[in-house]
C-alpha cells in the first residue's frame, strides 16, 4: 500500500485523528520542534511543580482574605449590639433617676404641707389621696397590661411565686382545675348493648323452650302427668303439687297465646320434674319417649 492510499483511509489525515500529517519538510521540523517542547523533561517538570506551587500561595491568600472579611463583618456586628444594649442601659437608668427625683418631689411636698396650717393639711390630704388612685390606676393598668399565668389559672399554682413575671389573678386561680374536675366527675351514660354471643344463646334457649312446652302440654292432654301414676315413695306431695301446678299454668298460656315463650327457669324446673328419672317409673319414662317421637322432637 502506498503512502498515498494510506493517507486517504481517512480522507487526507492520520488514522484516528483530525491532523493532517506534516509532508513538506518544513513542516515535518516544525512537528518535531513543537514535540520536543511538550515532551516531560525535568525542566518541564520543574516548571509545572512551579506553577502549581503559585497557583495554591493564590488559593491560600484568597482564602485568608476571605476569612479576614469575615471576622470583620463580625466584629461590627458585635459592635452594633454593644451600642444597642449600651443605649437600652442608658435610658434606663435616666427612666430610673426621673422615677427617684419625682418620688423624692413628692416626699418634699408632702413634708412642706405638715409644716403648714390646718386648711393646708386639708389640701394635703386630698393631694394624697388623688395620688394614691392614680398609683392604684396605674397597677391597674400594668397589670392589664402583663399577661395571666397560665400554670396558676389551670392548676392555681405556679413554681415561680413572686418572681414570675406574668399576672396572677386570684379571681381565675385554678379554673382550668375545676373544669376538669367537673368535666371528669360527669357519669358516662352505659349503653346496654348485647353481644353476638347473647343473641345466639337467646335464640337457642327460645327455641328449646318452645320444644318443652310442646312435649309438655302434649303429655298433659294424653293423661301421661297424672298424680296417681307418680311413685309415693319416690315423689313426696309437695314436689308433686308443684309439678302439677307448673305444667297447668304453662298449659294454660300456651291455650291463650301460643306465640309467648315462657322464662327458661320455669321450663327446665318443670323438665328436670318429669324427665329426671326420679319422679316418673319406667312406664312413664316410656310414654315420654314415645310422646318425644311422635311429635317427632
Amino acid at each position: 500500500m502506498s503512502h498515498a492510499e494510506w493517507l486517504a483511509l481517512n480522507g487526507g489525515k492520520l488514522l484516528g485523528t483530525n491532523v493532517k500529517p506534516p509532508e513538506t519538510p518544513e513542516e515535518i521540523a516544525a512537528w518535531i520542534a513543537e514535540r520536543k517542547k511538550k515532551f516531560p523533561s525535568a525542566a518541564r517538570r520543574a516548571q509545572a511543580e512551579k506553577e502549581d506551587a503559585e497557583r495554591k500561595e493564590r488559593w491560600a491568600k484568597m482564602a485568608g482574605e476571605k476569612k479576614e472579611a469575615e471576622l470583620r463583618e463580625r466584629e461590627k456586628q458585635l459592635e452594633a449590639r454593644e451600642r444597642q444594649l449600651k443605649e437600652k442601659e442608658e435610658s434606663l437608668k435616666r427612666k430610673r433617676e426621673e422615677a427617684d427625683d419625682g418620688n423624692e418631689d413628692r416626699e418634699l411636698e408632702d413634708g412642706e404641707d405638715e409644716d403648714d396650717d390646718e386648711p393646708p393639711e386639708e389640701a394635703s390630704a386630698k393631694e394624697r389621696t388623688v395620688v394614691r388612685d392614680d398609683r392604684k390606676a396605674g397597677e391597674a393598668q400594668q397589670k392589664k397590661k402583663r399577661k395571666a399565668c397560665r400554670s396558676w389559672e389551670k392548676t392555681g399554682e405556679c413554681g415561680r411565686g413572686e418572681a414570675c413575671s406574668f399576672w396572677h389573678d386570684e379571681k381565675k386561680k385554678g379554673k382550668g382545675r375545676d373544669k376538669r374536675e367537673k368535666t371528669q366527675q360527669k357519669p358516662k351514660e352505659e349503653v346496654n348493648r348485647v353481644s353476638l354471643y347473647q343473641r345466639l344463646v337467646e335464640r337457642e334457649m327460645d327455641s328449646q323452650n318452645e320444644t318443652l312446652l310442646q312435649v309438655i302440654k302434649y303429655l298433659v292432654e294424653t293423661g301421661v302427668l297424672k298424680p296417681e301414676e307418680a311413685p309415693k315413695d319416690i315423689v313426696n306431695d309437695d314436689e308433686e303439687e308443684d309439678v302439677i301446678e307448673a305444667a297447668s299454668a304453662l298449659v294454660q298460656e300456651l291455650d291463650d297465646d301460643a306465640e309467648d315463650i315462657v322464662d327458661a327457669t320455669e321450663a327446665v324446673t318443670v323438665v328436670e320434674a318429669i324427665d329426671a328419672g326420679e319422679p316418673m317409673d319406667l312406664e312413664a319414662k316410656a310414654a315420654l319417649e314415645l310422646a318425644k317421637a311422635g311429635m317427632g322432637l
